[in-house]
């Protein structure tokens, strides 16, 4: 919905820190072009950027303050009409506004942080001042759909909606070395606190922070883990239920979900891909009230756009299309990256899909559904629904290993070992937090006697505090790209407890056919597939999954002159002989990944111009369809 931007000192000195806001302000323009308020208090200057989507009125705009407390605010607030009504029967509250943003900053002042952040529904990230306790909160949503990022530095806390916010400040532009090892890791996109510079991080899901302006210290506490949704006596309740009762829960919270997500006084649409997930987003939406569709045609053969334009055609709707040719992975590469804030590793497929945010700005939306999460809530990757399979599948190299293993030091001349080195040093890296959560979240589920079955129900919550985080990343910042909002609704607390609390055996399906060759005769999403199966058709529900594959970092070739006079050369103190061998000895994936390294690192911490490395790109790097 908007970009925020604060600072907060004893000592602060104010014609400086509100320029600096203005910077920040000015450098997140894109995230809300609609208004742009910069306000001074005592102790704390807070900026706003919004995109205007429920009450279009100037009477929104932000902070919204009063003359004790100060709000500046990012997301939305779904059952904002729910919590009016109570703080005007509990504590006659008038309101001014029809926003969720006046609601949201009485809920504070009336119930506190605590009790306010348990009551939200939605997603959200924002900074709340009272000017009487000179304390500045700062609180994220239950699963990071809302991004925040934050230093104390020095006495001082500074906050961002994004990392260049915070980088536009040249006491902050310091590169965070760990950040460069957990890139080369492929790990830093999941990672939830670290950043790219020192001293900057992210506030978690789930957290808030209370920064004390007198003293300069600040506290951070957990006010919600994905566990906690947890219930033995709801998933024992979905155990022994008939199916049909099951699948009827699932169709009123997902129904019920999707119209909640949709308030809204500017236009809404939808991204779809012609998958399962966002389908049913989009199907479900129009029983409520028609929307615009956006999808892109990678052209070639990624191509989705039959699924796509089949969706379209069962709900009578429009599908504008963005047709999306290999080539212009180079010519957007740079400025894509600039907006994404980090190397673009894992999801090449941001470029292609900022183009279908552009498409949806020039058709006049401004927030759109998408279905991400689904694969996450309802063991959607091919990978999970195999997991049982590996003992079958490694049975003849295991039978082989414990007999060279018979005989002494030959499993160390054979390289039988299991110790995967680089993956315990990617481990350490990120503190080994994803370790020990997978423990603690297989502990929750400790009332399912089968350990095998406790492993499959904590995969949901894994997923969710770990590989979704790269999937909002991506989704925030090339929709914000374009001054477009994502809404997610199967990340809406309702289906999360139900996924949370749902048996596997509702998650994946048997079949006598072959569904797909990477899980035959196993359904992924199972209950998705049945709801969209009566929403939509079946044809449309047992769509296989693709991922947006996009010709990408497989398809580029890098030559070594790309890196010469880089970002790389000086961090890695590389010369021409090394450049050589670099690109005689690097497989060329490797090789496109350190390019994409480069670019980011050009960008932001060499100050090379989007024009400069642009040049560098179309001069030295190729792409093979």
């Amino acid at each position: 919905m908007c970009g925020i931007s604060g600072i907060a000192s004893h000592s602060l000195r104010p014609e400086y820190t509100k320029e600096s806001v203005e910077k920040m302000c000015k450098i997140l323009h894109h995230r809300g072009p609609d208004n742009t308020t910069i306000s001074s208090y005592q102790d704390a200057v807070f900026g706003h950027n919004r995109l205007s989507l429920v009450d279009l009125n100037e009477r929104s705009n932000q902070p919204f303050e009063n003359d004790k407390f100060a709000l500046v605010f990012n997301g939305e607030i779904y059952n904002y009409l729910d919590l009016k009504k109570e703080l005007i029967q509990s504590h006659q509250q008038v309101f001014v506004t029809t926003s969720d943003t006046e609601v949201l900053f009485f809920g504070l002042i009336h119930w506190g942080l605590k009790l306010t952040l348990k009551k939200l529904k939605g997603m959200f990230a924002f900074a709340f001042y009272d000017f009487l306790e000179g304390k500045v909160l700062l609180a994220r949503d239950r699963t990071g759909m809302k991004p925040l990022f934050y230093s104390t530095k020095n006495s001082k806390l500074v906050f961002s909606s994004e990392l260049k916010g915070i980088w536009c400040l040249d006491e902050y532009r310091n590169l965070n070395h760990r950040f460069l090892s957990l890139a080369a890791f492929g790990e830093y996109e999941y990672s939830r606190i670290i950043t790219a510079l020192t001293n900057v991080k992210q506030l978690e899901p789930g957290t808030f922070l209370v920064y004390d302006i007198p003293s300069g210290k600040s506290e951070i506490e957990f006010y919600f883990r994905m566990s906690d949704y947890v219930s033995e006596e709801k998933f024992l309740k979905r155990e022994l239920q008939k199916e049909s009762e099951v699948h009827s829960e699932f169709e009123n919270i997902f129904t019920k979900t999707v119209h909640s997500v949709m308030a809204a006084d500017a236009k809404m649409g939808a991204f779809v891909s012609g998958g399962v997930d966002s389908s049913l987003c989009a199907g479900i939406a129009f029983q409520k009230s028609p929307i615009s569709l956006f999808t892109s045609n990678v052209v070639g053969k990624h191509s989705e756009l039959e699924n796509s334009t089949y969706l379209a055609k069962v709900l009578n709707a429009e599908l504008h299309q963005h047709d999306f040719t290999y080539d212009l992975f180079l010519k957007l590469w740079a400025k894509t990256t600039w907006y994404y804030e980090s190397p673009i590793l894992s999801h090449p497929n941001a470029i292609p899909f900022q183009f279908v945010s552009q498409l949806a700005n020039a058709n006049s939306c401004k927030a759109v559904l998408t279905g991400e999460g689904s694969d996450e809530l309802f063991l959607g990757y091919p990978r999970l629904l195999t997991r049982r399979l590996d003992k079958i599948i490694q049975f003849p190299f295991t039978l082989i290993t414990s007999v060279y293993k018979k005989v002494p030091g030959l499993p160390r001349y054979l390289n039988l070992d299991k110790n995967n080195f680089q993956e315990d040093f990617s481990k350490l890296l990120t503190g080994y937090e994803f370790s020990e959560k997978e423990v603690k979240n297989q502990e929750v589920y400790g009332f399912i006697k089968d350990k095998n079955n406790q492993i499959d129900q904590a995969m949901t919550l894994n997923m969710l505090e770990r590989s979704i985080h790269s999937l909002l990343w991506r989704n925030d910042r090339m929709g914000m790209m374009h001054s477009i909002e994502s809404r997610f609704p199967f990340l809406y607390e309702d289906v999360l407890e139900f996924a949370v609390n749902l048996p596997v055996k509702y998650k994946v399906g048997n079949s006598s056919k072959f569904h797909n060759f990477k899980h035959p005769f196993r359904i992924d999403k199972h209950i998705v597939r049945k709801l969209t199966q009566k929403v939509l058709n079946e044809k449309l529900a047992y769509i296989q999954k693709k991922g947006f594959p996009v010709s990408g970092l497989m398809n580029v070739q890098v030559e070594k002159d790309f890196f010469k006079n880089g970002f790389l050369e000086t961090a890695l103190d590389l010369n021409e002989k090394s450049l050589t061998l670099l690109k005689r000895n690097c497989h060329p994936y490797l090789l496109a990944k350190l390019a994409s390294v480069e670019i980011w690192g050009s960008l932001f911490l060499s100050n090379q111009s989007m024009e400069e490395v642009e040049d560098r790109i179309m001069s030295h790097i190729k792409m093979v369809p």
